[in-house]
């Protein structure tokens, strides 16, 4: 039994590989907002890469995807089926550590946008449920980790039993994130699986925080195996799944990139859907659009993407706080009030 927390992403002003700036709160989870109109890429030179910075510095026209209302008060549900182009509709989620814009006003709730993230899951899922779900990327270094890590701390701070599994064999991080020993997990489970007497709770490690996480388990990686590729391509792996969604509301995989190895499209078809995380100002958008292609073409269900690393640009809508008096703090209400009573006595003696 493990004490633990929920993990938080610092996105820095460079674009660095994530593995830099990943860590792990007793507090807070990743700060994060979603702005209302992003430039989905923009070419420069002869790369082109995810942009969301609201700049074009060769003057070309930026795509931009369709605006997206996700305030608390309107609450609305962003689109995260694909349709048509894979490219054409994206979530945009942004991790940063608690960001405060120049008014001092934070952004709000911190697990708000993964909160949408979830809920948008649910209703991708309507007419067909998800209960395993494999979470990856182009490239090594582009955010899934950290997206299926704290997806799962909110899925499982909504009354569910989830199961996080590490499916990276070759580059694990979820146990460095948690804090956990690798030394027990999947690669050992699959060798000794069998589905009758198994005990699973063997290979996981529960994660229990009474605020954050009712019934979080993690399965790290385990020891590594000299053919990762094979183990996962095989039977018993989409057996072993078969076997875990009997016993877990919800199963989130941490799965491997999706160019530099194999390893991804065989995870993916083992799974209910796939969600595929992009960086912003990092993925390449070729690298993206054949990803998703190579998914796809496998019949594996992509029900969408998040981009992750967005940057934080002072007034703009990534600082968006609530403006509301139940936000501030007691000091500036005072001060406003001082102020009203001020202009009013004011008005009064300009009237007389």
């Amino acid at each position: 039994m493990i004490n633990s927390a929920c993990l938080y992403k610092i996105a820095n002003s460079s674009t660095r590989s994530i593995s830099n700036s990943r860590s792990f709160s007793s507090k807070y989870f990743s700060s994060i907002a979603l702005p209302p109109t992003e430039t989905l890429y923009q070419t420069n030179s002869k790369m082109e890469y995810f942009n969301t910075k609201n700049e074009n510095p060769n003057k070309q026209t930026p795509v931009k995807a369709p605006q997206l209302f996700t305030t608390l008060v309107m609450l609305a549900i962003i689109d995260l089926c694909l349709k048509g182009d894979p490219m054409e509709k994206i979530n945009l989620v942004t991790l940063r550590e608690k960001p405060k814009n120049s008014n001092g006003g934070y952004v709000f709730d911190h697990s708000e946008a993964y909160r949408h993230l979830r809920t948008n899951i649910e209703f991708s899922a309507f007419n067909s449920d998800i209960n395993v779900l494999v979470v990856t990327s182009a490239n090594a270094a582009e955010g899934k980790s950290t997206t299926s890590a704290n997806l799962a701390v909110v899925m499982a701070s909504h009354r569910q039993r989830v199961l996080l599994i590490d499916c990276d064999l070759r580059i694990p991080d979820i146990h460095r994130l948690f804090h956990l020993s690798n030394g027990n997990g999947l690669s050992d489970a699959l060798l000794n699986f069998k589905n009758d007497g198994f005990n699973v709770l063997k290979y996981v490690q529960q994660i229990k925080h009474p605020n954050i996480a009712n019934d979080l388990y993690v399965m790290p990686s385990g020891p590594n195996v000299p053919n990762p590729a094979e183990m996962l391509s095989s039977k018993r792996f989409r057996e072993f799944i078969g076997f875990l969604k009997l016993r877990f509301d919800m199963i989130i995989m941490d799965g491997p990139p999706v160019l530099p190895v194999p390893d991804a499209i065989p995870v993916g078809l083992a799974a209910d859907g796939m969600l595929f995380c992009v960086a912003s100002e990092q993925t390449k958008k070729e690298h993206a659009k054949v990803a998703l292609t190579q998914c796809k073409r496998a019949g594996i269900n992509v029900i969408g993407t998040c981009v992750t690393m967005i940057k934080e640009e002072r007034n703009s809508y990534y600082s968006y706080y609530y403006n509301t008096v139940q936000n501030k703090t007691l000091g500036q209400q005072l001060k406003q009030r001082k102020k009203k009573v001020r202009k009013e006595d004011k008005r009064g003696k300009t009237n007389v």
